[in-house]
């Protein structure tokens, strides 16, 4: 089983998740959506910096994001950067909310 989530973990303050994490608010998951619309743009692997950039975030969070993305096999390392996989992209066309996903790879799809 493969768990899909793009929850940072980071802490802040006193060691509580932000409440307002705007990289959770949003449907779709929006740093696997960004990754791939930038790689679809230049051609080229993105980069946590590049992602942080284009989304107004952390570079730490967003590295963060993209490491358990690689993790869930839904990026793939490339090229001192990230490209997206053929799951990832079916996983952004499934129109998913964002947070815990889970898919049972191995099961059978008749039970």
């Amino acid at each position: 089983m493969i768990r899909a989530t793009e929850d940072t973990g980071e802490t802040h303050g006193q060691g509580s998740r932000s409440d307002t994490d705007p990289l959770m608010d949003e449907p779709n998951c929006p740093v696997l959506a960004a990754a791939a619309e930038r790689y679809d743009t230049t051609g080229q692997p993105v980069t946590a910096a590049s992602i942080a950039s284009a989304l107004q975030q952390r570079e730490s969070a967003v590295g963060t994001r993209l490491s358990r993305l690689v993790d869930c096999e839904l990026l793939a390392p490339a090229d001192g950067g990230y490209r997206p996989t053929v799951t990832g992209r079916e996983f952004l066309d499934f129109e998913a909310e964002c947070g815990p996903f889970i898919v049972d790879i191995d099961g059978d799809p008749r039970s």
